[in-house]
């Protein structure tokens, strides 16, 4: 084997092993498994006042909750008597469930402060499995600067959020947050106290 050969090998390799770095390297960044939210009980009675479009309403703080997830749907509320506090809804996704062998086989919707997702027969893993991973989350912004990022959001983006899973009490109603990512029907969502927002770039 001549010299010119033996180094053309040398580098053909090294140009085949960069490049599946390469690959490999962007397929992780674009769909790598996000934790599962952080939530810390709050272990005393905090009751917190804010101003709604009808009024003051109290929030019962029940946790500390931090989540990093894609959102997968978006709906906006403005008739219903929650919409005074939380104009927006986030279907989302941690876990694997963004990984496209899961992600290409699950649609979602949401309709009425509900979500609903779909699995199809080609998906990887069941129903149970996704339910577990997603969640629907009432947004209530702490501010209007929280509330300006939260319309900014679009669907398929990565953000993380801090705050709170809270109780409301309206003076005509009352709103309770689940505390567990394995209950499914009616209060199976989480109500959160956006106090920070942030949306990824990557």
């Amino acid at each position: 084997m001549s010299l010119k050969i033996l180094v053309y090998l040398i580098i053909s390799t090294h140009l085949i092993t960069l490049l599946g770095y390469d690959f490999v390297d962007s397929t992780l960044i674009k769909y790598e498994f996000i934790q599962e939210p952080i939530q810390e009980d709050i272990p005393f009675e905090y009751i917190l006042p804010i101003e709604g479009k009808k009024g003051i309403v109290e929030l019962e703080l029940l946790a500390y909750y931090d989540i990093t997830a894609q959102v997968k749907s978006i709906h906006d509320y403005s008739d219903d008597f929650t919409s005074q506090i939380s104009p927006r809804d986030f279907a989302l996704a941690w876990g694997d469930v963004n990984m496209p062998s899961i992600d290409n086989h699950v649609k979602y919707r949401q309709n009425e402060r509900w979500y609903y997702f779909t699995v199809n027969s080609k998906a990887s893993v069941n129903a149970e499995y996704v339910d577990y991973y997603t969640a629907n989350t009432h947004i209530i912004p702490a501010n209007e600067t929280i509330l300006s990022i939260v319309k900014s959001v679009n669907k398929n983006d990565r953000i993380s959020m801090q705050g709170y899973l809270v109780n409301a009490y309206f003076s005509n109603g009352y709103w309770e947050s689940s505390l567990t990512r394995s209950d499914t029907g009616d209060g199976s969502c989480e109500i959160m106290y956006v106090t920070n927002i942030q949306i990824h770039s990557d």
